[in-house]
């Protein structure tokens, strides 16, 4: 999960300080208002289902919030779409947060500064082959 500059995310209410600096560093500016929109995946993946049931604990019980899990393609998108001020928190894989910080990948025409809130789940990627594909490594 990757907000933009600030603990909080952007335009949701959720983010305090004055949003000094944003919009230079590659961020939009941060609205108030009661609403958060989370930047999630696409409506068959896990991420849309997180962010979903987020986006309903967070209004269930915060006063004056309103949430929406809004349907994407997923962590880069999610990282354009925070710092564009289209979404004010979102989901994305660590790695490709690296890579938004760095500017490397998608991301070479302009580092984002967004920093991480919190972990959600581990996400381990398995390779695999057919069994009888002759592919015993990744070597092979």
């Amino acid at each position: 999960m990757s907000g933009c500059t600030e603990a909080g995310g952007g335009g949701g209410g959720g983010g305090g300080g004055d949003g000094a600096g944003e919009e230079e560093a590659g961020c939009a500016a941060p609205e108030e208002s009661g609403r958060l929109s989370i930047a999630t995946g696409n409506t068959t993946g896990v991420y849309y289902i997180l962010g979903g049931g987020l986006a309903q604990v967070l209004t269930d019980n915060v006063e004056g919030i309103e949430a929406t899990a809004e349907a994407t393609n997923a962590s880069a998108e999610n990282i354009r779409f925070v710092c564009a001020g289209d979404s004010d928190i979102g989901f994305t894989l660590a790695d490709t947060a690296a890579d938004a910080v760095n500017g490397a990948a998608s991301f070479e025409d302009a580092a984002q500064p967004v920093q991480a809130l919190a972990r959600i789940y581990s996400n381990y990627t398995q390779v695999f082959a057919r069994a009888d594909a002759g592919i015993e490594s990744i070597a092979d």
